[in-house]
Parts: structure tokens; sequence; C-alpha cells
């Protein structure tokens, strides 16, 4: 489906410069392992290290995929983390551990993370579907890996509700100070 949609694109010549994905746009990245041709809704892009496959697992550049969905992505060399920042997920990883923070929250990897001779960054495909709630495919015979990821609609409305631990001194945001 995806190599039909890909060629259809093509023919009808619906390709544009290259551009990220807006904040509030779903995107639909696909890859080829081995291939530094990419797409991010349709759109080429060219990748400085294409997908590979290590111990049998899939690994994808990570700041190619975070910098696609208009993440904040950012490398410490000092300790070898790599931070990343996408709808409220906070995303710590350590090269070569298999343990990576959430929220702060401790997560295990299937493979760790590895800088490649390229001196880029790739992970697991599977922490990138489980982490930040995206489906992944794969299609074997073309070794193609789609990653699609539907961005969070902003709710509007609603009630907030919020815990304060002693007594409030009024409603007045003027004379209360609790």
């Amino acid at each position: 489906v995806i190599s039909l949609v890909l060629t259809i694109a093509l023919v009808l010549g619906i390709w544009a410069a290259p551009v990220n994905v807006a904040a509030d746009q779903d995107a639909i990245i696909s890859m080829t392992i081995g291939s530094t041709k990419a797409y991010v809704n349709l759109v080429p892009k060219t990748l400085d290290q294409p997908p590979v496959i290590i111990n049998g697992r899939t690994m994808v550049p990570f700041r190619f995929i975070g910098e696609a969905l208009d993440a904040f992505v950012d490398y410490d060399p000092t300790n070898k983390t790599v931070i990343y920042v996408l709808e409220g997920k906070n995303i710590t990883l350590k090269i070569g551990s298999t343990t990576a923070t959430v929220n702060g929250v401790s997560k295990t990897l299937e493979a760790a993370p590895v800088i490649l001779k390229t001196g880029r960054t790739v992970v697991p495909v599977r922490f990138i579907s489980e982490t930040i709630g995206a489906v992944v495919g794969w299609n074997a015979v073309t070794r193609i890996v789609c990653i699609t990821f539907k961005k969070e609609a902003v709710v509007i409305g609603g009630i907030l509700h919020d815990y304060n631990g002693g007594d409030l001194d009024g409603f007045d945001p003027q004379s209360g100070t609790s």
C-alpha cells in the first residue's frame, strides 16, 4: 500500500521542498533499510544515516525521526545521553545502555542505542512505537519501516482537579496566598 501511494505521488508530481511535520499535523515516516531515501508525509528526505539491522533488531536514526516530528532533540557528549522531548514525553537514552527514562520512569529497551561510525545514533524502532505511541509497520520483502504518529488533540474545556494540602483563605487571588 505504501509503495502504491508513493508511486502515485511520484507520477502526479506531488513532491515539494522537504519540510518537517507541523506541530498540529500527523506524520507518516517511511524508510528503507540501508537506503538514505526516506519520506515524511510523502515528502522525500535524505538521511545522513539509513536504518540498519543490528543483531536482528531494526535500528532507526533517532534524530531524524525526532526532527521530522518537530520534537526537541539534544545530545550530551559528556555523559553520552540523548534527550528527546515530544508532546509532554521527556525521554533520556544513554548510549550503550538498555535502560532509558520516560518522564522519570525507567524503561527497558530490547537493544541499546548505538552511535555508528557515521556519528549518528540509532535506536530500536520498537522503542519508538512503545515510547511515543507511534504505530510501526515492517515489510520484510521491501525492507521498509513505516512509522505512523498521531499528534495528540488539544482538549479545550473540562474540569481541572487540583489538590491543595492546606485550607484556602478564600478564592480572591489578590488577597489569598494559598
